[in-house]
């Protein structure tokens, strides 16, 4: 019976899932202007009288944020890979095992990434994310994307934590209890990341990659991706040279064009200031249960990210 069960399943095999293009980062530098006046005393020695004067000047100091680097080297990121007939069993066995509850929003991680962003504003950022979900080019069906930013939190406001997701069928994103495949079961130094051994379940866990923390709505901010500006708490003044460029942690292989390889991609310590504090974090997710759903198609989505220093920036 196992053996003509994966047998049909294999019939339904999801290939080239994941075609995923991220388009440029956009910064754009936002003027500040103000006055200051100072008080100048002046003295007149022959008379011993003394009179002041007042001179002002004015201040013209944008706020800038500046990307030095991004972790996966360029500013398009494109990722093309399948999932065998062997993780699509493992996947329809987990979604459809007794521990799977329906009520709650499961995640698959595919890939990682890391923006060096330095940012002169202390009130913080704008971002804005626009994801879309991945859709069949041939039969229409779509999968949830769910895009996950951490900023370092030092502005003095905005949210530090956020989820856009690229859809809301159901209706419950802002509320929904999220799990995660645990990325740390991921080997990214094999090109066959999941670990079809142990079971889907096994491999769930309530805290996200990106913060190590439970997924609540005090954590994160839950939003449907739009062209809507959100407020990022990101402030990061480096002292001393970046080197983030040239300093990258990358997976030891690529992609085989059979399997799955959850890709991500860093910055070695202290090269985007101490402790990476100029780092912005992006992770992109898959809905597991879409993806159990899904029929054998190439699947393509668009992902594009803006940051700016005024709320307006298109």
């Amino acid at each position: 019976m196992l053996e003509q069960y994966r047998s049909t399943l294999k019939q339904r095999v999801v290939s080239n899932i994941m075609r995923n293009r991220v388009l440029p980062i956009i910064i754009v530098a936002m003027s500040l202007s103000a006055s200051l006046s100072v008080s100048a005393l002046t003295i007149d020695t022959n008379t011993g009288s003394s009179s002041e004067t007042q001179t002002t000047f004015g201040l013209n100091a944008p706020a800038t944020a500046t990307v030095e680097a991004l972790s996966h080297g360029g500013t398009t990121y494109s990722l093309d890979q399948k999932i065998s007939s062997d993780e699509m069993v493992w996947l329809k066995q987990g979604v459809h095992s007794a521990s799977f509850d329906d009520d709650k929003t499961y995640l698959l991680p595919i890939k990682s990434f890391e923006v060096c962003l330095l940012s002169s504003n202390e009130d913080g950022l704008f971002v804005k994310v626009v994801n879309s979900d991945f859709t069949g080019q041939d039969k229409g069906q779509k999968i949830q994307t769910v895009v996950e930013l951490v900023t370092n939190g030092a502005a003095s406001s905005g949210s530090s934590q956020l989820l856009f997701a690229s859809s809301d069928r159901r209706g419950d994103f802002a509320s929904s209890s999220i799990q995660f495949v645990d990325s740390s079961a991921f080997n990214t130094s094999s090109a066959q990341s999941i670990n079809t051994a142990s079971s889907l379940i096994n491999t769930l866990t309530d805290r996200s990659p990106g913060t190590n923390q439970s997924i609540t709505s005090s954590t994160h901010a839950h939003l449907i991706a739009a062209s809507t500006m959100q407020s990022a708490a990101h402030y990061s003044i480096v002292q001393g040279g970046v080197t983030a460029a040239d300093n990258k942690n990358q997976p030891t292989v690529s992609a085989n064009g059979v399997n799955f390889l959850h890709h991500t991609s860093s910055f070695a310590p202290d090269t985007c200031g101490a402790n990476n504090v100029g780092v912005v974090k992006i992770y992109v997710y898959l809905n597991l249960q879409d993806l159990a759903l899904a029929e054998n198609d190439a699947y393509n989505a668009t992902i594009s990210y803006t940051m700016c220093t005024e709320s307006d920036c298109s």
